[in-house]
């Protein structure tokens, strides 16, 4: 992950990134969705860029390292 050029990464994006990877590790929907309520005043293509792509990098390279399995992957 890098931030996106010339940007400083919020600290609040960072959590909400960490607490997004760990819910969805733990089929915890709900505490999923209050990590994403967090970015929601950050700009759509930040969420992508620098919470949702990282995320679903982090579960797909745990998958690919047996790590985790296809229902979290």
């Amino acid at each position: 992950y890098a931030p996106l050029a010339g940007d400083a990464e919020p600290a609040p994006v960072a959590a909400a990134r960490d607490e997004l990877l760990t819910a969805l590790l733990a089929m915890d929907r709900l505490r999923a969705e209050a990590a994403w309520d967090r970015v929601e005043s950050v700009p759509r293509t930040r969420q992508v860029d620098e919470v949702l792509m990282p995320v679903l990098r982090a579960i797909g390279t745990l998958w690919a390292e047996g790590k985790t399995g296809v229902a979290e992957e």
